[in-house]
């Protein structure tokens, strides 16, 4: 029994949306729109971060190729 119930979910599942959440849970539509516009607002900051240690991390790497190839001198 319990084998069939799970064959069962995994064969309707289809991924969650903003409303599903919303039916399931009883969220207001407002809260669940909120959630999604911080989940973004978390992951732009996160790629922007990430940017800009990349960034970084390869000036860095410019100079210090450039100091070893003699074309900076201290």
């Amino acid at each position: 029994m319990e084998e069939r119930a799970t064959l069962r979910i995994q064969a309707t599942y289809k991924p969650a949306t903003c409303g599903d959440v919303q039916n399931t849970t009883g969220l207001l539509k407002q809260d669940c729109d909120q959630f999604e516009i911080r989940f973004r607002q978390t992951c732009m900051r996160t790629f922007i971060c990430l940017l800009g240690i990349a960034f970084v991390g390869f000036g860095t790497l410019a100079v210090l190729l450039a100091i070893g190839f003699g074309w900076l001198d201290f």
